[in-house]
């Protein structure tokens, strides 16, 4: 409670909001809050089991772990600060999160550090000294002896860990598997379309279960908006159709439509629809069934005379753009509209065939045009008349457009006023050549069409120049379960013009969208990931004054990476294998919220590591020998361990279960923390001690193994 006040305190003084990020951040970090307080409260537990009185045991008790817990709160923090290094967009909506755990984190080292040995030496004197017997039994035997479940499981754990100690390069063949058998679920993943097979894994940026569907409507360039919004009021009606059950509200904008950044792009032959689903308790389907029926239902009924549906959902994250965006681009435009032109067509026939099937909506910026008039000046006329060229022009664009005449000054605001032909003389281009340009001295009138000609054509709606450079944008989106990602849309395009260059000289293609936000966003999650391994061994070098033991606590993050991905590709299998419906399809895609659990996980997983490591080096210390020094650790510290992670996966398992609601967003992440620290848990107090004493035999200890009395 205290290190959520504090985070809240934080967050009021410095202006911030607590939002959906704030709050995933403390719930991420409720179960570490709880961590650092048993570790301290188990280590006074064993002091006073030694026979100490309250006073001693709560110092001897605090001094011992107070590096070791410190140290492990800053390696917490030193894996998710290194998340503010996340660029652009995406970097600023996930900045608040490392905030809110650093300052949680920070919060609790102080109350358990300074008030919480305080508060169990009042409780003592408040309450009365608590009736521990003390035991005489040294080692490993004080554990093996207690009654009930905990000294049940001491002795799991005893005969365990000493069969380890007894098999230890065994012990490092079965780690070597679990991780040769992760990889295999990551290589699966990566080539699965290519090798014709549904992936393990499937990649996705930033997965969304809106309750908003967007509909972008684009006609014909002779479309008026008058028929643009007659379509739409169509299409309104058979949405509304559905039922409440799946469709709960349809609006629609005639004019404009939002562009998957959601920035507006206007014209009369354009129109946007705005689906509101159902809350979930009256839904009759999930988001991505409903999904499936509007596209499959609107694109057969609209999707004729040059209307194109674009139907997606509104994402819940940042705007990243479609999932396939490819930009071609150089000097040459013919050579730039050509290798769009084909590169879209065989992207389209490849969407029919098996390789990329479940590509859809396939646009390219280049084929949309407008209706347009132009005038020409004719320059005999303009001579005979004495006109200039700039002249006209000034008069023509201020005749649609409205030529600037000054400010109209209210009380608190200044209104800039335009003059501008009636819009009736501009409705009809024929009527505008009837309107008169100048007064000539004897009193004949020019007009607009005795200067120039007139011609309605179609244009390109936009010609677009992206570094200096004619550029042609061709967007893509996928249906619904597909087992393609942006990644293999993408490398197919660069084989094919790889393959086909020659024919497009001065030509070339880049990726954006949604596949580079995902690029930019996991090139800066992997340096956040590097540096916070850095920061962390130099963190553990310094405490344990050793090069080699800080390798053994970062091997954590190895365990960690092993568990997220074996527990994923498990889901994955799961998904291929059972029923449809049993599991949720979302169980098996990586998203970059799993990225940041495992970045995450890279300082929470080596805290029960650190102080096990610790407490071999003290009982070594203090004359037992490596064997007896490795067992009895591990048993002082087993108790801690285990409720260190399970109040950590306690605050965690709602949100990876679903409860109350399954989110598409957090979920993952959860799942991700819970399976990393499980399996990095196990580890820790089985394989830990097992690379400490083959570390050992390296240095040349060769201490044969002890039985236990």
């Amino acid at each position: 409670v205290f290190a959520v006040m504090v985070a809240f305190l934080y967050f009021w003084l410095t202006g911030n909001s607590l939002n959906e990020l704030t709050v995933v951040g403390l719930v991420l970090v409720s179960g570490m809050l709880v961590g650092d307080a048993v570790v301290v409260v188990d280590n006074i537990q064993r002091h006073l089991e030694e026979g100490k009185n309250i006073t001693d045991a709560v110092v001897d008790g605090t001094a011992e772990v107070f590096w070791g817990v410190v140290n492990a709160a800053l390696t917490t923090v030193a894996s998710f600060l290194p998340l503010l290094m996340m660029t652009g967009i995406v970097g600023d909506f996930f900045s608040l999160l490392p905030i809110a755990v650093t300052v949680a984190l920070l919060g609790s080292l102080f109350e358990c550090m300074l008030m919480l040995p305080l508060h169990a030496v009042t409780l003592d004197r408040l309450l009365g000294p608590e009736k521990i017997i003390a035991s005489r039994l040294s080692g490993s035997d004080s554990y093996l002896r207690r009654p009930g479940i905990v000294g049940y499981l001491a002795r799991v754990y005893d005969r365990m860990l000493r069969w380890n100690l007894r098999h230890p390069f065994q012990v490092i063949i079965y780690v070597s598997l679990m991780f040769i058998a992760t990889m295999g679920v990551l290589i699966q993943s990566r080539y699965a379309p290519e090798w014709g097979q549904r992936p393990i894994l499937k990649l996705a940026f930033f997965p969304s279960d809106a309750s908003i569907l967007n509909v972008a409507v684009r006609m014909p360039p002779q479309t008026t908006q008058e028929q643009t919004s007659a379509v739409l009021i169509a299409i309104e009606k058979a949405l509304v159709d559905m039922g409440p059950g799946k469709i709960a509200n349809a609006n629609g904008l005639a004019g404009m439509l939002m562009d998957s950044y959601y920035k507006p792009v206007w014209g009369h032959q354009y129109g946007f629809i705005f689906i509101e689903l159902p809350s979930l308790d009256k839904r009759l389907a999930d988001s991505s069934e409903i999904l499936t029926e509007v596209r499959k239902s609107l694109e057969a009924t609209f999707e004729r005379d040059g209307v194109s549906l674009e139907i997606n959902q509104q994402s819940d994250g940042p705007p990243v753009g479609l999932p396939v965006t490819i930009r071609v681009s150089g000097r040459n435009t013919l050579s730039v509209e050509a290798l769009a032109r084909d590169l879209k067509q065989e992207l389209l026939d490849l969407a029919s065939k098996p390789r990329l099937q479940g590509l859809i909506d396939l646009n390219d910026d280049a084929s949309r045009s407008i209706q347009q008039i132009s005038f020409t000046p004719q320059w005999t006329a303009l001579s005979q008349h004495n006109l200039s060229q700039k002249q006209v022009m000034d008069f023509i664009a201020g005749a649609v457009d409205g030529a600037y005449v000054g400010e109209f000054r209210l009380s608190d605001d200044d209104i800039p006023l335009r003059v501008r032909l009636d819009r009736r003389l501009l409705d009809d281009p024929s009527g505008f050549l009837h309107v008169p340009i100048i007064n000539e001295a004897n009193g004949r009138q020019v007009h607009v069409g005795d200067i120039v000609n007139i011609k309605a054509e179609l244009a390109p709606a936009s010609l677009v120049r992206r570094d200096f450079q004619r550029t042609v944008t061709i967007t893509g989106n996928f249906t619904e379960n597909t087992p393609l990602s942006p990644s293999h849309v993408n490398d197919v395009a660069s084989a094919w013009v790889k393959e086909h260059a020659g024919k497009y000289p001065g030509a070339s293609i880049a990726f954006g969208g949604e596949s580079e936000s995902t690029n930019k966003s996991y090139a800066s999650l992997m340096q956040a990931l590097l540096l916070a391994i850095f920061i962390i061994y130099l963190l553990l070098a310094t405490q344990f004054r050793s090069y080699t033991q800080p390798i053994l606590i970062l091997s954590n993050v190895i365990f960690a990476f092993i568990g997220v991905f074996l527990a994923l590709g498990i889901l994955g299998i799961g998904l291929m294998a059972l029923p449809e419906g049993l599991l949720r399809p979302e169980r098996g895609v990586f998203t970059v919220q799993s990225f940041i659990a495992i970045v995450g996980l890279t300082g929470v997983v080596v805290n029960d590591a650190i102080v096990l490591i610790d407490f071999i080096n003290r009982r070594r210390s203090e004359g037992l020998s490596l064997h007896q020094a490795l067992v009895t650790a591990g048993h002082q510290r087993m108790h801690a361990i285990l409720l260190t992670s399970i109040t950590t996966i306690a605050g965690l398992l709602t949100m990876a279960i679903g409860i109350p609601e399954f989110s598409i967003a957090w979920s993952p992440l959860a799942t991700c923390f819970i399976a990393g620290l499980t399996m990095s848990t196990i580890m820790t107090l089985l394989v830990v001690p097992v690379m400490y004493l083959l570390l050992e035999r390296l240095k040349g200890n060769r201490e044969p193994m002890q039985e236990s009395v």
